[in-house]
Parts: structure tokens; C-alpha cells; sequence
């Protein structure tokens, strides 16, 4: 640490950074962040996974059918199907002629735990890390109903949302929803709504001219205080503005 902290000041004339407390920051914050961090991560929910909750996941992944209206998300399907195939057996990764899904499966954060190298220098894919993975995966998907259940009410086929007769009666549904059918006009509207709130934000804003001594703004950020944007506290208003408007005693 003490050498990242000296290699840390001697560059300190090109970062632009100015204290020491700011490098030791800096240490602390790749630790928490960084590889270490990363290793143990995922050692301990690959511990909890396999000691408490693995038996569990692949009774229910036995037991439901998961299926996908979209092409994009087929590997998911795959990747469902491979767990299921190989879920009672010992081995430790999977055979080096299967097709193992990795995109859109694994996430950057467990890529190296998932693909290591067999002493002919094969790709293989370690079996519970890939599983964690694709539960994981799977929970994402459920979620947006990219995947959904065979049976299922929550995750229902998503194409059940839709009244039956939603396309013969198109214009009557958006109507009753009070929205345009033209997707162009509708991200018009939201746009116009934010810019319209942005716009009574910047207006309706006090100044805060209570600013802590010694902390000037250049372009935004401030160069005198730890957070970059401080706002002191507003004085206590006599009467709020939802109190006006509540009804009184006798209109209840």
C-alpha cells in the first residue's frame, strides 16, 4: 500500500490530484473493487449455491418448462437444457464437444470462473459456476418475460397479456389507454413531459445562497469539499402547499 501511495504522489502534478488522503482513497477503493474483491465474491455465493441451495433449484428446474417466444434468447433455452441434462451427474465441467451457451449466459464478472483450460489447453466450462450463471440469467429474463413458464400465471406466455381480440380492436384499446399508436409519438410525449418537469424544476429551484465558505465552482464540481454539489437545508416552511389544498373539517 505504502508503494502505491509514493508512486501515487509522484504523479500527483499530472492527475491533478492534490492530497494523500485522496491516493489512500484510491487504494481502498480498488480493494473493495478490484480482482480480491471479485475472487471472493464469487467463492462465497458458489459456497452457498452448491452447500444450500443447489439440490433445491435443479429439482424445480426438472420440474418446470421454460420456453422463449424470441430467437435472441434462445441460448438461455439451451443453456437451461444443458443444466437439466447433465444436473445428476459427478462431473466437475461439462464434456469438451458439448455447445455451451456463454453469451448472453455469463456475465463479464464470472467469465473466468466459468471457461478454464484442460492440460491439452480445451476451453472447459466448470459445471456449478455455469449453473449459478444461468440462474442467474434466467432470474433476469423471468423478470422481463423474455422467458416464461409453461402453465404459469405471473410468468405466463407474455402473448396472453393481450386481450384476444387486441389487433381487431387496436385503435379501441390505445384509445382507452390514452395512448398514440405511433411509437415516434410516443417517445415525443415523454420527452415533452421531461423537459417540460426539467424546465419547472430549473424555474421553481431557490438559489442556495447559503454556500459553505470555501467551496467554488468550476464547471459543476467543487474544489473545496469532499461531495461535489453541496445544497444547505431549507428553511422550515410555516404551511405546506399540499396543507392549503387539504379539505377542511366540514367538507369531510
Amino acid at each position: 500500500m505504502a508503494a502505491l501511495v509514493s508512486n501515487a504522489r509522484a504523479s500527483a502534478g499530472l492527475a491533478g490530484l492534490q492530497s494523500e488522503q485522496t491516493f489512500r482513497d484510491l487504494v481502498r477503493e480498488a480493494k473493495a473493487t478490484g480482482p480480491t474483491y471479485r475472487t471472493t465474491l464469487r467463492a462465497t455465493i458458489r459456497s452457498s449455491y452448491r452447500g444450500h441451495y443447489r439440490r433445491a433449484m435443479l429439482d424445480l428446474l426438472a420440474a418446470l418448462d421454460f420456453r422463449s417466444n424470441n430467437d435472441a434468447h434462445r441460448p438461455m433455452i439451451q443453456a437451461l437444457d444443458l443444466v437439466r441434462r447433465y444436473a445428476r451427474t459427478r462431473l466437475q465441467a461439462y464434456p469438451a464437444e458439448e455447445i455451451v451457451p456463454i453469451d448472453s449466459v455469463v456475465r463479464p464478472l464470472w467469465r473466468d470462473a466459468v471457461v478454464n483450460h484442460d492440460p491439452q489447453g480445451r476451453p472447459r466450462v466448470n459445471r456449478i459456476t455455469y449453473e449459478i450463471c444461468a440462474f442467474e440469467a434466467l432470474r433476469e429474463q423471468l423478470r422481463c418475460k423474455e422467458v416464461w413458464v409453461a402453465g404459469a400465471d405471473r410468468y405466463r406466455n407474455p402473448d396472453e397479456d393481450l386481450p384476444a381480440d387486441f389487433d381487431a380492436r387496436r385503435d379501441e384499446h390505445y384509445a382507452a389507454l390514452g395512448l398514440p399508436r405511433s411509437a415516434d409519438a410516443f417517445i415525443a410525449g415523454l420527452q415533452e413531459d421531461m423537459r417540460a418537469a426539467l424546465s419547472r424544476l430549473d424555474c421553481d429551484l431557490p438559489r442556495n445562497l447559503n454556500q459553505p465558505r470555501g467551496c467554488e465552482f468550476a464547471n459543476g464540481i467543487s474544489s473545496g469539499a469532499e461531495n461535489a454539489f453541496q445544497l444547505s437545508q431549507a428553511a422550515a416552511s410555516d404551511r405546506g402547499c399540499s396543507l392549503t389544498r387539504a379539505p377542511g373539517p366540514s367538507s369531510l
